[in-house]
C-alpha cells in the first residue's frame, strides 16, 4: 500500500487503516489497542446501516453523532 493518510499525510499500512464513509479518503485507524499507530479518525455503530461506520477526523468534525449512534474509539 503506497498511499498517504488523508489527515496527517504520513504513509499508511494495510493493517491499520480505514476508508472514510464520507470522503472516501484513507486514514490511520488502529485495529488493536496494542498497535502503535496514529488515530486519524473514528468509528461508530450505525443504526441505519446495522454496523460500523468509519470517518476521518476532518469529516467527523462536520457530523453530529448525537443520539443515533454510539461513538467509539480504539485508542486514546
Amino acid at each position: 500500500m503506497n498511499e498517504d493518510c488523508c489527515i496527517c499525510g504520513e504513509p499508511l499500512n494495510r493493517e491499520n487503516s480505514s476508508r472514510c464513509y464520507i470522503c472516501n479518503g484513507l486514514f490511520h485507524m488502529a485495529w488493536s489497542i496494542t498497535t502503535d499507530t496514529s488515530q486519524c479518525g473514528n468509528y461508530w455503530l450505525s443504526n441505519e446501516f446495522c454496523g460500523l461506520v468509519f470517518v476521518c477526523a476532518r469529516c467527523q468534525e462536520g457530523l453530529s453523532l448525537g443520539g443515533e449512534s454510539s461513538n467509539q474509539s480504539a485508542t486514546s
